[in-house]
């Protein structure tokens, strides 16, 4: 009553708190629309940057991709076994701890120097970057646009992680575009998801997801592309020492990255003080209490973690992915996938903060049912509270 009195004592105007409100979102959007218009300069500049002042540097990601690329072409070794199955260590360099396809796809990189190879993938990062926000702009519009792939582009730059992944050059830049590509593209969301999910694990949360509510749709993209892959895999390393690198990287590697690991790289640094937010951080939820009782009351010395603690890792990765995968059907597929996805990112035992920009799936996915703005492929999957 009191709004309503003095709406009319002012003659319907807006009481100057709404005055207030409107002008400080005016002046947001107008502090929005400069930082995407001047995108393409600060990609640009960040570019040039990064061009002439860290190509090279061992401490860089991009090093293990180059390193295995020359492994899968030639045979060397692959992975630096984990001297014992405890939380990973970082000890001044970057291994190569992900599946055999993606050395194999990165054996067909020319053979370059690091330099040069630096700077070849922080193009490829960028342009995955930029496919990202196109395929999220396609997600929320409904439709390909120049305009909403600069204003999503711009958020996937502003969110943290992404700067943090091209200067690292980190492979998650691809994962992102492939995961995009998933969610924008019905046809060949099967196939794109299953190519992130053999590249890095946590894809396959969305992939399964998928196809677990619209398998006649997903299981033929995945089927062609799981072939074509693992065919091309076989070709690079032979089949017979494809299925050993399989078998190493099981055996040898996910024990240790299912322990998690500790903020700064090891037990040491997290003890000796937490620092800012960057590539060694494990921001990981599940991994957390770990993290906390390490801090406090538990006087971990180092090596294999308890088994109540593996347990309560494998459990919370594992499981509340999979709750999520049954109780959420109600949601339309996209929009549970994108939740199953980002949740499954979050509770892994060591999640980078590279993997923070997959947050914006669900923004996206979230403003385009608000609006109304189904994918006509997905349409049946939208409905919300039936299960396709």
């Amino acid at each position: 009553m009191l709004a309503l009195n003095d709406s009319r004592m002012t003659g319907g105007e807006p009481s100057g708190a709404s005055r207030s409100e409107s002008a400080t979102r005016r002046r947001l959007r107008l502090v929005v629309r400069a930082f995407v218009d001047l995108l393409p300069l600060t990609l640009l500049l960040f570019v040039a940057l990064e061009w002439n002042g860290i190509p090279g540097q061992g401490y860089r990601a991009s090093l293990a991709y180059l390193d295995a690329g020359m492994a899968a072409r030639v045979g060397a070794p692959l992975y630096d076994p984990e001297p014992v199955a405890a939380p990973h260590e970082f000890v001044g360099k970057w291994p190569y701890l992900y599946p055999p396809p993606l050395a194999a796809v990165l054996s067909f990189l020319p053979p370059l120097d690091y330099p040069t190879f630096d700077r070849l993938w922080l193009i490829l990062n960028v342009l995955a970057l930029c496919m990202f926000g196109a395929s999220l702009a396609r997600i929320r519009d409904g439709r390909w646009s120049i305009r909403g792939a600069w204003i999503w582009s711009a958020a996937v730059f502003a969110t943290p992680g992404a700067a943090h992944a091209l200067h690292f050059g980190n492979v998650e830049p691809l994962i992102w575009a492939l995961v995009g590509v998933g969610f924008s593209v019905p046809t060949v969301a099967g196939a794109a998801l299953a190519l992130g999910a053999a590249f890095k694990v946590t894809p396959a949360w969305a992939w399964l997801t998928f196809v677990s509510r619209r398998p006649g749709r997903h299981v033929p993209s995945t089927a062609a592309a799981t072939v074509g892959l693992t065919a091309l895999s076989a070709w690079v390393f032979g089949a017979r020492r494809l299925l050993e690198l399989c078998r190493e990287w099981i055996t040898a590697v996910l024990p240790s990255l299912s322990q998690g690991q500790f903020w700064g790289g090891s037990i040491a640094v997290l003890r000796d003080g937490i620092g800012p937010l960057d590539v060694l951080g494990n921001v990981s939820l599940s991994f957390l209490p770990v993290q906390l009782a390490a801090l406090t009351v538990w006087d971990y010395q180092g090596g294999p973690l308890p088994a109540g603690a593996r347990l309560f890792l494998t459990g919370v990765g594992l499981g509340l992915p999979l709750l999520l995968l049954w109780r959420l059907r109600f949601l339309s597929l996209r929009m549970q996938a994108a939740v199953v996805l980002c949740v499954a990112a979050l509770v892994s035992p060591i999640t980078r903060i590279f993997t923070l920009p997959l947050l914006l799936l669900p923004l996206a996915i979230h403003r385009a049912e608000r609006d109304g703005l189904d994918d006509g492929d997905f349409s049946e999957a939208f409905s919300r509270g039936q299960s396709p």
